[in-house]
């Protein structure tokens, strides 16, 4: 059975913030680069919700900071769009690092996000 936004979100909520899952018996994904889009709306639903501070910081240098690595190009309208909306959601890019984010998303991400944390 595919993976859902709200089985990323509960398992976040349980102390899970890998994005990790097993499809099937042997098969094991990463959300972040196999399924980016289940990945993105879940990390939207959660910067909306109230987490705590430790919750942002994996949410940001885990999930968030993954995404853009691997699909940063695909995304990087929409973490824009985002981040001129909501202002938790702009605070959470500041918790992002550029790992291995290609340099033209990061250079926007820089020019949106909050402070770096």
């Amino acid at each position: 059975m595919p993976i859902t936004v709200n089985d990323l979100v509960r398992a976040f909520h349980n102390g899970d913030s890998t994005f990790n899952y097993r499809e099937g018996e042997f098969k094991f994904k990463w959300a972040p680069r196999d399924d980016p889009e289940i990945t993105w709306l879940a990390i939207v639903e959660l910067s909306r919700q109230p987490l705590s501070d430790e919750q942002i910081a994996l949410l940001a240098a885990g999930p968030l900071e993954d995404v853009l690595a691997h699909h940063g190009e695909a995304f990087i309208d929409r973490v824009e769009r985002e981040a001129r909306v909501y202002r938790a959601f702009r605070h959470l890019l500041g918790g992002v690092w550029r790992n291995s984010i290609p340099e033209p998303v990061w250079i926007r991400i820089q020019k949106i996000r909050g402070k770096p944390w």
